[in-house]
C-alpha cells in the first residue's frame, strides 16, 4: 500500500467513527443538543477534524442524510426485485421504512429543516424514489389480485401513510422478542384485513355497503 493509498484509508476510517459517534450520540440525545465536542470526544478526534471533514454540524448531518437516503433506496430495491407475493413484499417495504425512521428519525427531521438546495434536491429525490417504489408496488399487487379494483392507488397510498404515521409515534414495542413478533404479526394482519380478518366490505357502487363472507 502507497502512502496516498493508506492516507486515504486513515481519512475514510476517521469519517466512519465520526458519524458513528454521531448517531449513537443522535439516538441518545437528539442532533440539536448534541455538540461537535461531544462527537469529537466520542470518536477519538479533534473538533478540527470533523471541520475539516464536513465544515460543520449541519454539514454532518447532511452526509449522514444521503448515507440514509442511499441505504433506504437500495433497501426498497432489493425488496421490489426480490422473490415474493404483494404482501411480503409490501410488509417488508413499510417495516424497513418504520426501521430507517426509528434508528435515523431525528437526522432526517434535521437534515429537512435544512434552508439548504442541496438538501432539496436529495429529499425531493428521496420522496419520488420512493412514492415509485409503491407505485411499482402496487401495480404488481393489482395484477396478482391482492388489491381491491374498486380501491384507488390514491387511497391505497393515503392508508399506508396512516398506519406508517402511526407506528412511527407510538411506542409500540415491548422489548421483549417473543412480545413484539406477535405484535409486529398481529398488525400487519390488520393493515392487511382489517379487524374483520377473512371478511370484507363490498366497495359500494351506489352508495350503499354490503357485508360479503
Amino acid at each position: 500500500m502507497d502512502k496516498n493509498s493508506g492516507f486515504r484509508r486513515r481519512k475514510e476510517q476517521s469519517r466512519e467513527r465520526i458519524q458513528r459517534a454521531a448517531l449513537e450520540l443522535f439516538r441518545v440525545q437528539g442532533v440539536k443538543k448534541t455538540t461537535l465536542a461531544e462527537i469529537a470526544r466520542r470518536a477519538g478526534v479533534s473538533p478540527v477534524t470533523i471541520y475539516n471533514h464536513f465544515a460543520s454540524k449541519d454539514g454532518l448531518v447532511k452526509e449522514m442524510f444521503k448515507d440514509v437516503v442511499e441505504g433506504t433506496v437500495a433497501t426498497m430495491q432489493s425488496i421490489l426485485d426480490g422473490d415474493g407475493a404483494f404482501p411480503e413484499k409490501l410488509e417488508s417495504l413499510i417495516f424497513a421504512k418504520l426501521e430507517m425512521l426509528r434508528h435515523h428519525g431525528d437526522i432526517v427531521a434535521q437534515a429537512i429543516s435544512l434552508p439548504d438546495p442541496d438538501m432539496r434536491e436529495l429529499i425531493e429525490y428521496s420522496v419520488s424514489q420512493i412514492t415509485h417504489a409503491l407505485m411499482r408496488l402496487l401495480e404488481e399487487g393489482r395484477l396478482q389480485g391482492y388489491i381491491h379494483p374498486g380501491i384507488s392507488d390514491r387511497s391505497v397510498m393515503l392508508y399506508i401513510e396512516m398506519f406508517r404515521d402511526f407506528a412511527i409515534n407510538h411506542d409500540h414495542l415491548t422489548g421483549k422478542p417473543e412480545h413484539d413478533v406477535r405484535l409486529t404479526q398481529e398488525l400487519s394482519t390488520l393493515f392487511f384485513y382489517g379487524i374483520m380478518g377473512n371478511r370484507h366490505i363490498e366497495v359500494p357502487q351506489d352508495g350503499e355497503g354490503k357485508e360479503k363472507a
